[in-house]
């Protein structure tokens, strides 16, 4: 069923899309719609060209911030949101500056040319709606990625297919591009009556016209390149990017697109990668199965949804390049745009800790990091200026992070290569958004449950990410830690706590009918690993310190509560939680508040705060009262 309303949504906006499209033809030839170019009430010269000049520049630069880097990919950054429907949704966003614009347009009436013979005014006339077939004919037939949508969302009734999909050839591509570009032209220039409104209408849309159409093919040919890759051609994809590099040589944009299929066609051909898939897929169908013994432990429709496209991105780009990809959707949070709310969050924090430090710190050049792998293509890092966005809130982030930072976690702390990182060096040293915020958090737990570093703890974290946590309580502390996850998050962070201690003994993932079976294996280890559902084979109060980030708000409301009982009963002394405030879960069907997240009567609450960076996010930290 929601399948089907996304797809009638998806055809409505294409429809309306069209339908605009139509109407705006009428309205420059005044031909079969009420309200056109030249009619309207009239205002006088200066005020009617005031209003119409502020129409075009709205309507222009409304285009011109939907084509930025830092507007495309919005879906993403929107809980829930289906990727498939953002093109969709772009279309009614495109056509709301358009309607407003025929909405207020004011005439001017006096007449530029106004051709008297019969013939010629049908000729004109002709040769005007020809301009406007040929660009309406490019819209529907050949912006297979713009429409490809809606085809995303077909594709998943059965027995629908698109893989036949034939494409145009780039050169041919190029050419049907370049003669809507002139279509338009025609479209708005040609006309047996020009009046002064039509005049100044037709100078500002060929001005824009002008400016942008190169850019504009560029990003749909990338729009084009990245659907024929999806389909398994590789050769015409990068035909298409090489051809959009050549012709631009600075559109950075293509040449990190370029850069990752060539990285995820490499995979292809690997031994070494393809081994690697494979142990990883058992490893993650191993653990999938441990979690679907009991229904009641399989994960929330919303979890289900974004592990199909978490084992996508590693097995297009592998589990050494984690951090690339899937790192950023477990709180690595990729700030390239000044519109983000961590960053305005991050400039107020810099004002209290003035140091330049951040402006100084190093990064690498523009990169292909990131996490979908819906269409369109969604390269946040993927210009120079959004990559200095990013190094700018990470070294704010860790400059802040090392002012507070009482118990020394980043004092000698360096970011480790494995996983391939975003390089960002503080004095030639790695820093991490990762680290920073890990800095935050067990500065808080710390020093609110009286911890000191040199004790021996037992930590257990439920949803651990890639184990940033476990990491920096491995290097820092003597305490242990055991991690509770779902596939593939718990297949990446037992790879990459392996990898970063390789001297320390680990109990990997494996099935088990009791904890006295597997007790004393786990109490010679330093780090353990389990699946979701086998928390429940813990004794009673067997773990000094429980952490839960961002995971349980996103579960369904019976585990919510079960999983609040049960770490109630396995902890012996604190339980620190980091949530949103509310957590609109649209796949389960469910809002989820900070009421539902409360511990219950065993335990007091004695930290309860706004995360000091996203303020959508409240810390809490929970102490087991005296008896």
């Amino acid at each position: 069923m929601k399948t089907l309303i996304r797809v009638v949504y998806g055809a409505g906006c294409d429809f309306a899309g069209i339908a605009l499209l139509l109407y705006m033809i009428g309205f420059v030839t005044n031909i079969g719609v009420p309200k056109t170019i030249d009619t309207g009430l009239e205002a006088p010269i200066p005020v009617a060209l005031a209003n119409n000049t502020l129409l075009i520049v709205v309507l222009l630069l409304h285009y011109g911030a939907m084509a930025r880097p830092w507007f495309r990919g919005w879906s993403l950054r929107v809980p829930h949101f289906p990727q498939t429907l953002e093109r969709s949704t772009n279309v009614l966003f495109a056509g709301l500056p358009l309607v407003v614009l025929i909405w207020l347009w004011q005439p001017l009436p006096t007449i530029v040319w106004d051709t008297q013979s019969a013939s010629i005014r049908i000729i004109l006339l002709a040769l005007c709606i020809a301009g406007w077939i040929t660009v309406l004919s490019f819209a529907i037939l050949f912006r297979h990625a713009e429409f490809f949508g809606i085809k995303r969302e077909l594709i998943q009734f059965p027995g629908v297919g698109f893989n036949s999909i034939k494409f145009l050839p780039s050169p041919v591509y190029r050419f049907a591009a370049r003669l809507e570009t002139a279509g338009m032209l025609v479209a708005i220039w040609v006309t047996p009556t020009m009046t002064v409104g039509h005049l100044w209408f037709a100078l500002g849309i060929s001005v824009y016209v002008l400016l942008t159409g190169t850019f504009a093919n560029a990003e749909k040919a990338r729009g084009l390149a990245a659907a024929i890759h999806s389909m398994g051609r590789s050769d015409e994809a990068r035909e298409f990017l090489v051809n959009v590099i050549s012709r631009n040589p600075g559109h950075v944009g293509a040449q990190s697109q370029l850069a990752r299929l060539l990285k995820m066609d490499a995979r292809l051909v690997s031994d070494e990668a393809k081994r690697e898939n494979a142990d990883r897929r058992a490893l993650i169908q191993a653990a999938r199965a441990s979690l679907e013994k009991d229904p009641f432990f399989k994960p929330s429709l919303f979890w289900a949804q974004f592990g199909v496209k978490h084992e996508q991105l590693l097995d297009q780009l592998g589990i050494n390049n984690f951090k690339r990809s899937v790192a950023h959707q477990y709180q690595n949070w990729l700030i390239y745009s000044n519109q983000d709310i961590q960053l305005r969050r991050l400039l107020e924090l810099w004002k209290t800790n003035r140091t330049w430090q951040p402006v100084l710190n190093t990064v690498e050049g523009a990169d292909d990091a990131g996490w979908n792998v819906d269409l369109p293509p969604f390269y946040p890092l993927s210009s120079p200026s959004s990559m200095a966005i990013y190094k700018l809130a990470v070294g704010i982030l860790w400059e802040h992070a090392l002012a507070k930072d009482h118990f020394g976690f980043l004092r000698h702390f360096e970011e480790s290569t494995v996983g391939n990182p975003i390089y960002i060096r503080r004095n030639g040293t790695l820093i991490s958004q990762d680290a920073a915020h890990s800095a935050r958090e067990l500065n808080i737990l710390f020093e609110e449950a009286g911890i000191t570093r040199d004790q021996c703890l037992t930590f257990a974290e439920l949803g651990a990410g890639h184990g940033r946590l476990a990491e920096m309580i491995g290097r820092f502390t003597n305490s242990r830690y055991l991690i509770f996850d779902i596939p593939p998050a718990l297949v990446v962070s037992q790879w990459y706590v392996q990898q970063i201690f390789p001297n320390e003994r680990i109990f990997q993932f494996r099935e088990f009918s009791s904890w006295a079976e597997i007790e004393s294996e786990v109490d010679s280890c330093r780090f353990a690993f389990f699946t979701s559902n086998q928390i429940k084979y813990l004794s009673h109060k067997c773990v000094d310190v429980f952490i839960n980030f961002c995971s349980l708000m996103e579960m369904r409301r019976e585990q919510i509560s079960w999983f609040l009982d049960r770490i109630g009963q396995i902890t012996r002394h604190s339980f620190m939680s980091k949530q949103y405030y509310a957590w609109n879960n649209v796949a389960d069907g469910i809002v989820v508040t900070k009421g539902d997240l409360a511990m219950k009567a065993d335990f007091e609450l004695v930290y309860d705060q706004p995360d000091e960076v996203n303020e959508d996010l409240f810390v809490q930290l929970w102490k087991r009262r005296e008896l």
